[in-house]
């Protein structure tokens, strides 16, 4: 029970120390830097997921339709549509300027929903049809895409800074020993619970036999006695 306690406290320490250690790392300049782009670069994923939002369901039948060979798409616009349906960001932020690729599967797009080949609610329809004109007319997309390249070369030059390989290499480091140690000290904490738990189950059985030994030397001599249990 000495060695769990001992041995739990001295972890408790060394868990400190080491949140101690990652904050500091945090507080460093270049962290700071690369939270604040992140945060920046969701932001930005609402907003294309936004702009988009009226696009998805069509997107999906478009490429139902096309993987059936009822409407005929490239592989390159094909891949990219399977990127718009999964990270619409990436997919604009990677597009060369002026989303060239997009603006050819919207066209492909519209011209389905004219032929009748893709089947949608008038609502819906209209707002996918309002929102490809928007596109495609007024090239809504261009200020938001410049947004997305930006931020996404901004996040790629900090990553690949010998500062910061440097510091994510420390950080990793410290919270895989963090997590090493809170899962000891999870372990540590339980095995101390059970011994404890023990030990009071022990001391009430010496209570008790204690008491059963004191009665039957009572009924054997007549006299009482006091048992005293030392240690």
């Amino acid at each position: 029970r000495k060695l769990t306690d001992e041995r739990e406290r001295i972890l408790e320490k060394e868990i400190a120390e080491t949140q101690q250690k990652i904050a500091q790392i945090e507080a460093k300049s270049e962290i700071n830097e690369l939270m604040k782009l992140n945060q920046r670069m969701d932001e930005l994923r609402e907003n294309v997921k936004h702009s988009l939002r009226y696009l998805q369901k069509p997107f999906f039948k478009l490429q139902s339709l096309a993987r059936t060979s009822e409407v005929a798409i490239p592989l390159d616009e094909m891949n990219k549509l399977s990127d718009y349906l999964s990270d619409p960001y990436t997919a604009l932020a990677t597009e060369e300027n002026g989303y060239l690729t997009l603006k050819n599967i919207l066209r492909k797009l519209d011209a389905t929903i004219g032929q009748g080949k893709l089947k949608l609610k008038s609502t819906r329809l209209r707002k996918a049809q309002d929102q490809i004109n928007s596109i495609l007319s007024k090239d809504s997309l261009i200020q938001l895409q410049t947004n997305c390249k930006e931020a996404l070369s901004q996040r790629k030059r900090l990553l690949s800074s010998e500062t910061m390989i440097a510091l994510q290499n420390q950080q990793k480091q410290l919270q895989n020993k963090l997590k090493e140690l809170q899962k000891e000290n999870e372990f540590v904490s339980s095995k101390s619970k059970m011994l404890e738990n023990e030990q009071g189950k022990l001391r009430e059985r010496t209570e008790y036999l204690r008491k059963e030994l004191e009665k039957n030397i009572f009924q054997l001599t007549n006299k009482s006695v006091q048992i005293v249990l030392t240690g």
